[in-house]
């Protein structure tokens, strides 16, 4: 079966989550602050009902998972696992078409798009929102830096600077969609997943300065997928297995949340850990 196909809707699997930042985490809008702004590195925002959120954008969370979904390929032992930077991706046989693609890709680029293949995986934009529309409590804090030339190692030029952070304690909420993923690709983005709520996958700029720090939080976890059969996830391709969900439904759909959702992403996680590749 050849799940890279965008022509017929084989699963659609969403994870809903919750993050929040157990260090200072500092998404910027680039090295020119915004006009009127008092700070030199100032937080990214969006206006949303007269007031201006910090967020965290989806392509910066595509961005993290890729990266580090990359990584656990290669540790896996997977011949190729293109990070998407600096052009790093699989190149499209054009006239192979999607059983070409789906042959020669590496997996990376099969879930999360390569140059001509759009992904199999859509990320949110994260905002300081609940899922009644209200907002999660955040501050935002400055701290000052000191500009070191890399070649001498001295102060260089203007040498303080502040940057703006949001504090410990925000939280941010989005989705992540995902295609006729079959469950070992599933299973990845969950071991992502509990990777960055454990600390080893951190957000936004100055993680060598302690920020970026993130976790998941629980009760602001859902798990949703279709279809499934006598609640089994079935395999799409020889190298997939069925994931049992333990469960009976009366349709083809199944949903879970909070900690029954988090005790499936470890599941699937554990799936990737046992796929043979």
């Amino acid at each position: 079966m050849i799940w890279t196909t965008h022509s017929i809707l084989l699963r659609e699997t969403i994870f809903r989550l919750t993050i929040e930042n157990k260090a200072p985490l500092r998404i910027g809008a680039g090295r020119d602050p915004p006009m009127g702004s008092p700070v030199d590195l100032s937080v990214l925002r969006i206006p949303y009902e007269g007031r201006f959120l910090p967020y965290i954008p989806g392509s910066s969370l595509k961005g993290v998972f890729r990266s580090f979904a990359s990584l656990l390929a290669k540790k896996k032992g997977l011949r190729k696992a293109c990070s998407g930077i600096g052009g790093d991706v699989c190149k499209p046989d054009e006239e192979g078409g999607v059983e070409s693609f789906y042959t020669n890709a590496c997996l990376i680029c099969k879930i999360f798009g390569s140059l001509g293949y759009r992904s199999l995986v859509s990320f949110e934009d994260a905002y300081p929102i609940d899922d009644r529309g209200g907002f999660y409590p955040y501050k935002t804090g400055v701290k000052r830096g000191i500009r070191i030339d890399r070649k001498t190692g001295a102060v260089s030029g203007r040498s303080m600077y502040d940057i703006e952070y949001v504090e410990p304690g925000a939280k941010f909420r989005f989705s992540i969609w995902c295609e006729n993923l079959p469950n070992y690709a599933l299973g990845l983005l969950s071991k992502v997943l509990l990777l960055m709520h454990e600390g080893e996958v951190k957000l936004g700029g100055f993680k060598t300065r302690g920020f970026g720090e993130v976790s998941i939080d629980t009760n602001g976890l859902e798990f949703r997928t279709r279809p499934i059969k006598h609640g089994r996830m079935e395999a799409l391709d020889e190298k997939d297995m069925e994931f049992l969900l333990h469960a009976q439904t009366e349709n083809d759909y199944f949903e879970a949340s909070n900690d029954a959702a988090w005790e499936l992403i470890k599941k699937l996680a554990e799936v990737w850990e046992n796929a043979r590749l």
